[in-house]
């Protein structure tokens, strides 16, 4: 079975997401603190480990180079390594914030566009692990939420950015190493073509398979991030590494976050607005007294 977007298997999966995320939600809902991190550290650390079981089946276990595939070589692959050791050992609810709405937000994004395994067997190892390490990023982070092992605020929302561009920040850095020690091959010599490169979580530039996106990201990036602005080639289009994607990310990824913290933060959203007005309106009277 070959899976394409829009085909059976491919709802098939999204709808297992669900039900699953349903399932653990029951089940978990009145179980002990100390039950509910054990299970959900289960999860966590099945999907850690399938991500490196992997290099025993194909295609990788022929593949000399393989070893690359179970680095941090995208913002997914990072989180598979790090999600379960964040969330047992872990004090910055910053972190934690980052675990949930990144967690859920790229698990969402890679089930709806399921671009690494598209026009690949669904039956294979690998398009298994691929749903399964993506599932476990919505179903993971959202556990941790709803069992209460991390109490959301969306006044620190803002900082979560910040966190995203480390874990960018990271992903440059593994892929330099990566290029430097042979397991990935030198750029090519046209700076200019996109196909040259390994372009994971867009570093780099949009991806081709997400272009019908390009138009509307260019709109929020300040036009100085895609022009190279130095040397011969000073003028011509070119996204600035990391750096473009940091005012789309600032106005785009904050209003996602308080969409999926409004569950559990609506009350405090609520009570602060509460305060807001009756703030403006005191300085208000206190304004035409004044007068």
């Amino acid at each position: 079975m070959i899976l394409k977007l829009f085909s059976p298997i491919y709802f098939i999966m999204i709808f297992l997401a669900i039900i699953l995320l349903v399932f653990f939600s029951i089940w978990l809902k009145n179980k002990s603190q100390k039950f509910t991190k054990i299970v959900i550290s289960i999860i966590f650390f099945s999907s850690f480990i399938m991500h490196f079981l992997k290099l025993v089946f194909p295609p990788y276990n022929t593949d000399p180079l393989a070893f690359r595939k179970v680095t941090a070589e995208n913002i997914c692959a990072l989180s598979t390594l790090t999600f379960p050791f964040i969330f047992l050992l872990a004090k910055s609810l910053v972190l934690k914030d980052y675990m949930f709405y990144f967690g859920v937000m790229s698990g969402v994004v890679a089930l709806l566009f399921p671009l690494e395994q598209l026009n690949n067997d669904f039956f294979r190892f690998e398009t298994i692990r691929f749903y399964f390490a993506h599932i476990v990023l919505i179903i993971g982070p959202y556990l941790m939420v709803y069992t209460n092992h991390h109490q959301l605020n969306y006044r620190r929302i803002y900082k979560v950015p910040l966190v995203f561009f480390a874990v960018l920040g990271i992903i440059v850095v593994n892929e330099v190493i990566l290029t430097e020690i042979g397991l990935v091959p030198l750029r090519g010599s046209d700076l200019f073509d996109p196909k040259g490169y390994r372009n994971f979580s867009m570093i780099f530039s949009v991806v081709p398979e997400l272009g019908f996106t390009e138009e509307f990201l260019r709109l929020l990036t300040p036009k100085v991030f895609l022009k190279i602005p130095f040397g011969e080639y000073a003028g011509r289009d070119k996204y600035w590494p990391l750096i473009w994607l940091v005012v789309p990310t600032y106005i785009l990824i904050p209003p996602l976050c308080f969409l999926l913290s409004w569950p559990w933060e609506k009350e405090h959203i609520k009570q602060d607005f509460k305060h807001l007005v009756n703030k403006i309106n005191n300085q208000i009277i206190l304004f035409k007294e004044e007068k």
